[in-house]
């Protein structure tokens, strides 16, 4: 008798399992993720489709939009018993960036793996504040291998980004400035961005990303043997060279 209620009731547990997992996977998103909190400065906007295969029209984080976001449960992931959804944003008829990405450990560190980026130099070029007028162009391309969110910023930053074939137009004059590379990092929270040193520019920077998303940076410009030669009437804009020859940046 015993074991014939206990195999009733793996049967009803069972049964049980799979009707709670349909009702997930068929339940609307926008009801699910509004008890859901996300991160602190993450926003999800007109959202439909499901919890595990949905859209949604705009993402904000930290009053940076990404549109046309749309992701799809990795139910391979539940192997490794840490769930994780595949990613896509962006489109090429629209501004903004673009790409796709893995996202797990949803929550306070939430993690992202596997991230391929393309954003459009001169859109990103516009975030900042400049002394002159200054177009660029070219694509800046991110790979992250991975990043984890942590305080103020990052607990876990390992990627690079590339810009290739980059050129930038200053004051009427076209500067072709060749690849430029740079690695990311983390340090105490902070994410950090440095520039390889072996660049046509003789740039050597590192930028860094702090408390509120507040960007600084410092480093130099020592001009070399394949300096822009268009390029060198506009060092006087960034004050006097040292001793070394080299004209000191700072954010």
């Amino acid at each position: 008798m015993i074991s014939v209620v206990k195999k009733y009731l793996m049967a009803a547990t069972a049964f049980i399992l799979v009707y709670v997992l349909f009702v997930l996977i068929l339940a609307p998103a926008d009801k699910i993720l509004a008890k859901i909190t996300l991160p602190k400065g993450v926003y999800l906007n007109e959202i439909s489709g499901s919890i595990y295969n949905g859209r949604a029209q705009t993402l904000i984080v930290n009053n940076q939009q990404i549109n046309n976001v749309s992701w799809s449960f990795n139910f391979s992931s539940l192997i490794y018993l840490q769930p994780s959804v595949d990613v896509e944003f962006g489109s090429n008829l629209a501004s903004g960036p673009r790409g796709n990405a893995q996202v797990s450990n949803f929550g306070a560190e939430l993690l992202i793996t596997d991230a391929k980026v393309n954003i459009g130099a001169n859109e990103l070029l516009t975030k900042f504040q400049l002394p002159f007028d200054l177009r660029a162009g070219g694509d800046i391309n991110l790979s992250l291998n991975e990043f984890a969110l942590g305080k103020p910023v990052c607990k876990v930053a390992v990627g690079d980004v590339q810009w290739s074939k980059a050129h930038v137009n200053a004051m009427d004059e076209d500067v072709e400035l060749g690849n430029l590379q740079a690695e990311l990092g983390c340090k105490n929270g902070i994410l950090s961005l440095t520039v390889n040193a072996d660049n046509d520019l003789g740039l050597d920077f590192t930028a860094f990303v702090g408390n509120r998303m507040r960007v600084s940076g410092q480093g130099y410009i020592k001009p070399g043997a394949k300096f822009p030669e268009n390029v060198k009437p506009l060092l006087s804009l960034l004050g006097t060279k040292d001793s070394q020859g080299r004209y000191k940046l700072k954010l």
